[in-house]
């Protein structure tokens, strides 16, 4: 048991960052003590890592045509020896123990079949947004319950027999960078399966994040397809993303922007976004305390338009998806 093979899988595409991937890639080299094995799924072409130095067990496959990371972690998986098969991204850096990390967690809690971890507190891209973004979800990571009723692929490690009796990773419905992973991890906890979030196991991401590219993943693929998988499983637990303060936000901020456009036409109603803008303040208390802690005062007054604009996308797309959902069932 204590010896259980590891297959890493790293989904890759042509096109991305080959610095970034490159830096990926030696983390997985310089791994102590070393995986089973390496296998980078390049989506529809191979990838080329002829910058990358010491690639020795590094295995490539590829797709036969584009299809999305979903369709390439499926395809990694089933060519991996491993009995534990450890999925992570092609942007972020792994800590030496990684492996160690997953086999010991495997190793002491038997009754475990998938482990995720989170992003670590350093973000190695400098931009605000990309330090917002990835202490956000650092944050939540680590603030989430360890007993997990989802999986996240960024850094996460299933037992092998439990990924294929679950059905891997739903391609044909996520043919882009999506949700595929939350959905995967609803399916195993339906099927029984016991998943573990462990904090200590931390991976450094390199993503550069601009708000575009932010607003247009949080709405088109995570809030709105999140809300179609919540609304299929009936269900909201109290965790993550999902808490019920999360909630109360959303419900704050539609109603906080209604009041401050208001009071361009009826004065004394901007009054009444004072006390909501404060409820919403103290909602999030906790967070803006960590941001406070880790960057400071001017850092942590930024972040909270920025969190308004979060919260009120993922009440759009909920409200979007709510109704294209009901409309749908109605049709049928």
């Amino acid at each position: 048991m204590s010896n259980q093979p590891i297959s890493i899988i790293i989904p890759v595409h042509e096109g991305q960052d080959k610095i970034v991937l490159k830096a990926c890639l030696k983390s997985m080299m310089q791994l102590s003590p070393p995986p089973a094995e390496v296998i980078l799924a390049s989506d529809g072409k191979t990838v080329s890592i002829a910058e990358v130095e010491d690639t020795i067990g590094l295995i490539q496959l590829a797709t036969e045509v584009q299809s999305g990371p979903a369709v390439a972690r499926n395809l990694g998986a089933e060519h991996a020896s491993g009995a534990i098969l450890c999925f992570i991204d092609s942007d972020v850096i792994a800590p030496t123990g990684l492996v160690a990390q997953i086999r010991q967690v495997f190793m002491d809690n038997p009754e475990v079949d998938a482990l995720f971890g989170s992003y670590d507190d350093a973000p190695f891209i400098p931009t605000f947004l990309s330090q917002y973004r990835n202490l956000l979800h650092h944050y939540v990571h680590q603030k989430g319950r360890e007993e997990a009723f989802t999986f996240w692929s960024g850094c996460g490690a299933i037992r092998r027999e439990a990924f294929f009796k679950a059905g891997g990773f739903d391609g044909s419905r996520f043919p882009h960078p999506s949700i595929e992973d939350i959905e995967l991890g609803y399916r195993l906890k339906r099927a029984g399966y016991s998943m573990r979030l462990c904090k200590d196991i931390q991976v450094k991401h390199l993503k550069k994040w601009g708000a575009y590219s932010m607003i247009k993943t949080d709405f088109l693929y995570r809030a709105l397809p999140w809300t179609e998988l919540l609304l299929n499983e009936k269900g909201f637990t109290n965790d993550l993303n999902i808490k019920v303060s999360d909630r109360l936000s959303v419900v704050a901020v539609f109603l906080l922007i209604p009041l401050l456009f208001g009071s361009l036409w009826v004065s004394n109603i901007g009054f009444l976004s004072i006390p909501v803008f404060f409820a919403f303040l103290i909602l999030n208390v906790d967070l803006y305390q960590f941001f406070y802690q880790q960057k400071g005062w001017w850092f942590t007054l930024r972040v909270i338009p920025w969190h308004i604009t979060f919260y009120l996308i993922s009440g759009l797309a909920f409200a979007l998806g709510t109704t294209k959902y009901y409309l749908k069932n109605i049709r049928s």
